[in-house]
């Protein structure tokens, strides 16, 4: 009778199978259906706005405006010019006067960069304003974008200004890394506009712009119908859409709009190859590229697809992820991947390896490919790829109702792009749980097969240029890939994995003590162990939490003879493993759990962090336990640390901007060598069993202070503590650790010097800088705030818009250090090699002017409106709680300033401002360092002695 029962099961199970592809087959070519929490509306002219009503974060708005022209559609004079365009919007219009829109939005409290700011790319150019929901600030935020679209001025004294800055852009922006992608661009789409067009422009275009040239641009691109204002945030959509029809229903439509330029992408022929070689580079990188047709998901039947090209990429990563943990792998990283930026769908298969190793880096990555081909995917890897795969929908579905306003935004603008309307996670959730049963491995295994079929392939190798190393010829290179590919290669044998991370939990430990911070809703511990745990509930996410544990010692510890060790211990918290579980295996246990767990090393500390759900978190508890009582060093993480430290440091001897902050670092901690960057001798000296048995004796016996931030009770968030950290050994208070080693020597200055480096990038670096206060010097440190960001201002104005020194200057101040005496007020910035010294004075000029007479009331008042308002924002999400709490003993610190800053900054006046800046803005505590490529030091003059600000 039970076999009978079973039978009748199974039958009845296929029939409702069948019956559900039936359906699903049926819907196929149906919409999909479309995300109803964002209204979509369009005015009589033919701009289409969307609005999506969104209470995070509270008491903002965010509005982009995408104009759908970049330098895709430039014509061959105007190479550069849509995005000089961007950087014009911002100085000119009929309602915006040059030099007044950057003023009248500081007047609110916004910072030019963090709040207006702008990007071009190939098919667009998008502008972006983040802004209080005051009724009238929006409207003001509107009336720029409107000028933007149709009122701009473009006269000439702007264009000439922005010229220079454009100018200096293209140099900061100017590297290794950068050259190589484009290089490696022009090879991935040959004879396509995107090869010939970069954002950035051609430099002969720019320099020779006139405003005629971009007028013309301007009319032909910037129209209603080509444009979409997106905006998401804290507001009432009735009144914000009467806004966008005041401010854009006068703009008149084109009476013959242009079509967008076709990009010129073709379909590859053959294989081919391109071999890139620059200097400056640390890895070997192979790619291998092809191109599909422009995905299309505007239909459920091309979700569909997307869904399984998209897990059969999934299945592929977790293969090689899983290769490299268990040193099986010749990469130290290899991954697939779509990109749709294009127009069309250029699919990669990505391996990097050390340089001397391409050969062997290329071969395993087609070997891989080629074993993906052959045999496919076990039913192990399928399963575990379907519940990952959902659960990255689950999440998202359940975290989209505490989306900030920007993931907004971003969802808005790549529907724009692919010509459709957003759809909800929850929607796609719901898709994907209809579709999922009729997608068999067998189907994912096909369509792996056809997307990285062996023809019509570009592969590209990218090496850096050195003296001892010879690239192939594309010859040499496709004859290894045709006899590589020619290989039968065996079925992976799968083992057994481990089902859980701890066969028992520990015993929990005690308080001790406990105190709770009423106003800041704060409770701290004491555990009988000696660690001590800060918790502060705060629900930025629903059912979210995040956990920073802080074991004090290592880099701060080290010595001449070890340095280097901690970075190399790190390793074992970067991709965590331990005695009784391989790295593989923890990640495979925590893939299908809504929790990460993760560390690095720090100036003072061995970090750990564990972020996730509230239901998982105990899970992260247990691994974060495993870690600090068992953490192990792989071997393949170790050697993989050593091979690209010694790299790394071998190619600062041509950056201008390492070398630069090396000398900084030297003048400031009177050569102390923890703050040297490594050699390779440094990285060649650290053995695996050296390093970890220093992990092993900070694990046993470093002082540990631990903050918990998020959605959780009090009593579950000290019990979590108790059980996975209270049980670890004993240990000494935090408070007053390893004090000596926390001083820095501090000689007087002032300290001035010039960098020369031999580099292949032609661009210079200047510092300019003074010895700060350290973080309990609370009052001065919010002083020198204030004062940078009014020396900013300051800066912007005279170093890049009057002068078109630099793209990007801003005076910071960071006390936040865990060396006594290290404290920091300095200003640098990219420049041209021969205007470095003018740039260096010119900086000293106006921070020595401010030292004399002080800021004015406006700048202070201004300055006062943007820190308070970046800390009410701030202070409301759980990073600024966990920087804060994670180290507050370790730092000597306390929490009375948070409680009063608000007050304290508003009550601060000129005379304190000018008081604590000629405090530390003296001629003993200057650090000026000038770094320039060695073929430009004899064409300028040596750094001028004595330019140090005054002191009355």
């Amino acid at each position: 009778m039970l076999r009978l029962c079973v039978r009748l099961w199974l039958l009845l199970a296929c029939v409702i199978s069948a019956v559900a592809v039936a359906d699903n087959a049926r819907n196929l070519d149906e919409s999909l259906p479309v995300d109803t929490s964002i209204q979509y509306r369009v005015l009589p002219n033919g701009m289409r706005y969307w609005i999506r009503p969104n209470a995070l974060p509270a008491g903002k708005v965010s509005m982009w405006l995408r104009v759908g022209s970049g330098s895709i559609n430039e014509d061959d004079d105007q190479r550069g010019l849509a995005h000089m365009l961007e950087h014009l919007a911002f100085n000119g219009s009929t309602n915006f006067p040059a030099g007044t829109l950057i003023k009248r939005f500081e007047s609110a409290g916004l910072t030019f960069g963090a709040h207006q700011n702008a990007t071009t790319g190939f098919l667009d150019t998008v502008y972006k304003l983040t802004i209080p929901n005051d009724p009238k600030m929006v409207d003001l935020g509107l009336l720029f974008f409107a000028d933007v679209t149709h009122r701009l001025t473009l006269a000439l004294p702007q264009v000439d200004q922005e010229r220079a800055v454009v100018l200096a852009e293209r140099r900061a922006r100017d590297n290794a890394a950068k050259r190589a992608f484009n290089r490696a661009l022009m090879a991935l789409v040959p004879g396509s506009r995107f090869a010939e067009r970069l954002p950035i422009g051609d430099e002969a275009v720019v320099s020779n712009a006139t405003n005629e040239q971009l007028r013309r641009y301007y009319r032909k691109w910037y129209r209603p119908d080509n444009t979409v204002l997106l905006i998401a945030g804290d507001t009432d959509v009735a009144t914000l859409d009467a806004m966008v029809r005041k401010q854009f229903g006068d703009w008149a439509p084109a009476a013959d709009p242009a079509p967008d330029q076709p990009t010129g992408i073709r379909p590859y022929e053959r294989d081919r190859v391109e071999i890139v070689n620059e200097y400056g580079l640390i890895s070997a990188d192979v790619n291998i590229a092809q191109l599909e047709p422009a995905r299309d998901i505007t239909h459920q039947r091309g979700f569909r697809t997307w869904m399984v090209q998209k897990l059969g990429a999934s299945l592929i990563n977790q293969r090689m992820n899983d290769l490299v943990l268990e040193g099986q792998a010749p990469f130290v990283s290899g991954a697939v991947a779509a990109d749709t930026t294009f127009g069309a769908t250029l699919v990669e298969a990505h391996a990097k390896g050390a340089p001397k190793d391409w050969e062997k880096t290329l071969r395993g990555l087609l070997i891989e490919m080629n074993r993906v081909r052959q045999h496919g995917f076990s039913d192990a890897e399928f399963a575990q790829a379907l519940k990952v795969f959902r659960l990255d929908f689950a999440s998202d579905a359940l975290d989209e109702p505490d989306r900030a306003a920007n993931h907004w935004l971003r969802v808005m603008e790549a529907a724009v792009e692919e010509r459709r309307q957003p759809i909800s996670a929850r929607q796609q959730l719901e898709l994907f749980d209809r579709f999922l049963p009729t997608i068999t491995r067998a189907e994912v295994e096909d369509a792996v097969r056809a997307r990285y079929a062996t023809e019509r392939r570009t592969f590209t190798l990218t090496l850096p240029r050195q003296d001892d190393l010879s690239p192939p010829s594309a010859a040499q290179l496709l004859k290894i890939v045709q006899s590589t590919e020619l290989q039968a290669v065996a079925k992976l044998v799968e083992r057994e994995r481990p089902d859980m991370l701890l066969a028992k939990d520990p015993t929990p430990g005690t308080i001790v003590r406990q105190d709770w911070h009423a106003d800041l809703d704060v409770h701290s511990v004491t555990l009988s162990n000696g660690v001590r745990i800060h918790f502060r509930p705060l629900v930025y996410k629903q059912d979210h939490v995040s956990v920073r544990i802080m074991v004090a010692g290592g880099r701060v510890n080290e010595t001449p003879l070890n340095r280097g060790i901690t970075e190399a211990a790190a390793e074992s918290f970067r991709m965590p493993a331990t005695r009784s579980l391989a790295s593989v295996d923890i990640q495979r246990l925590l893939a299908t759990k809504q929790v990460t767990v993760a560390g690095y090393d720090t100036a003072g500390a061995l970090e750990l962090d564990v972020e996730g759900r509230r239901q998982d978190l105990e899970d992260g508890f247990r691994l974060a336990y495993l870690l600090l009582t068992q953490a192990r060093i792989e071997p393949a993480a170790f050697d993989t640390w050593q091979r690209q430290a010694i790299a790394r440091e071998a190619n600062r001897e041509g950056s201008v901007d390492a070398q630069l902050n090396d000398r900084v670092d030297a003048f400031m901690t009177s050569n102390d060598p923890r703050f040297r960057e490594l050699t390779p001798l440094d990285a060649r000296r650290q053995t695996l069993a050296q390093a970890q048995a220093w992990l092993d004796h900070i694990l046993a016996t470093a002082p540990i202070e631990v903050a918990i931030v998020g959605d959780l009770s009090t009593d579950r968030a000290l019990a979590l503590a108790q059980q996975y950290l209270g049980s670890l050994p004993t240990r000494p208070s935090v408070g007053g650790a390893y004090a000596d080693a926390r001083r820095v020597a501090v000689a007087p200055g002032p300290f001035q010097e010039r960098v020369s480096v031999d580099t292949a990038t032609p661009k210079a670096m200047v510092y300019v800088g003074w010895r700060g206060p350290n973080w309990q010097d609370v009052r001065d440190w919010q002083l020198l705030d204030l004062a940078g960001r009014i020396v900013t201002n300051r800066l912007f104005a005279e170093v890049r818009e009057r002068r078109g020194l630099a793209y990007s200057v801003r005076a910071r101040s960071s006390s936040n250090t865990l060396y006594e005496g290290n404290g920091r007020f300095r200003v640098s910035f990219v420049v041209d090699p021969l205007k470095a010294e003018e740039a260096a004075s010119v900086v000293q000029e106006v921070v020595d002017e401010f030292v004399r007479a002080g800021p004015s009331i406006d700048e202070l008042r201004i300055a006062q409106e943007q820190a308070t308002s970046s800390f009410s924002s701030t202070r409301l999400s759980p990073e600024f709680w966990l920087d804060i709490l994670s180290d507050l003993d370790y730092m000597g610190g306390d929490l009375s300033w948070v409680q009063g800053y608000l007050d304290d900054v508003r009550r601060f006046t000129r005379a304190d401002v000018m008081a604590v800046m000629k405090k530390y803005i003296r001629p003993d505590r200057l650090v000026r360092v000038i770094g320039t490529p060695a073929e430009f030091t004899t064409a300028v003059e040596t750094a001028p002695k004595g330019t140090v600000a005054t002191v009355n």
